[in-house]
């Protein structure tokens, strides 16, 4: 009796076991090589609109600034709104890519970083100029967010690293080619088409996303809600120390 007791519970315990590995089956099973391939591509090509915009804005600098009149203390507002905007924005970007899954937050985040691109493109006072640059730094959080997870959710660890290190490389290459692309869009198109370039980048991204990518939610994640109170918090922490660092250099 307890001998048949004892196995009965051993297959249980086998077939729960057998359920749990079944549902947690390893993302190389679940997903197909090409929609690893195109949700990888439009993973990179989103973080590459992130990334760049951080530094190809530097040499158009000056010539925006000339254009559009704006004075040396509002100057660094064009990079600080973008850096304000994007970090404040990373933690309810990353809660909202576990509830909704990574592909809703990579197509609303390409969507918002867009439609600051083309506001500033657009963009002609100061104003409006920081205001779009701040749309895009939202969008931007949610593109630094869901790229990085995806490496996560598609692949097993012992292939993370090869992965993990094409979106080291895009930031590598956004420090080098951003400058050189900047000043050479600038000179050749004028410093509006060094937002407008995002566009067709975008449009090629989410194509690729829309064609092969899933939804990608993790694993283990049910309910829960978006912590707005800490959420405000830390924006309320953390955006004045990044104003005093970008705004406060030179006039202590």
């Amino acid at each position: 009796m307890h001998a048949s007791r004892a196995r009965a519970r051993a297959m249980a315990d086998t077939a729960a076991d057998t359920a749990l590995d079944s549902r947690a089956a390893p993302a190389s099973e679940r997903f197909s090589r090409s929609q690893k391939a195109f949700t990888l591509a439009g993973a990179l090509l989103g973080l590459l609109l992130a990334a760049l915009d951080q530094t190809i804005v530097a040499t158009a600098g000056p010539t925006i600034q000339a254009d559009l009149h704006i004075a040396p203390e509002h100057y660094p507002w064009l990079t600080t709104a973008y850096l304000v905007a994007s970090t404040m924005m990373v933690p309810v970007w990353g809660k909202l890519s576990d509830l909704l899954g990574r592909r809703a937050v990579l197509v609303a985040g390409i969507a918002v970083f867009l439609t600051g691109s083309f506001l500033c493109g657009a963009a002609r006072s100061t104003l409006a100029l920081i205001l779009c640059r701040a749309v895009q730094g939202l969008g931007s959080a949610a593109l630094f967010t869901a790229s990085l997870a995806v490496v996560a959710d598609l692949f097993p660890p012992a292939d993370r690293g090869k992965y993990q290190g094409l979106f080291g490389a895009v930031f590598g290459l956004s420090s080098v080619v951003g400058p050189l692309a900047g000043g050479f869009i600038t000179d050749a198109l004028g410093w509006h088409w060094v937002f407008f370039i995002n566009l067709p980048v975008g449009a090629l991204a989410l194509t690729l996303i829309f064609l092969r990518m899933p939804p990608l939610k993790p694993e283990g994640v049910h309910g829960g809600k978006l912590d707005l109170p800490g959420a405000v918090a830390l924006a309320v922490g953390v955006v004045p120390l990044l104003l005093a660092l970008s705004l406060g250099h030179g006039r202590a």
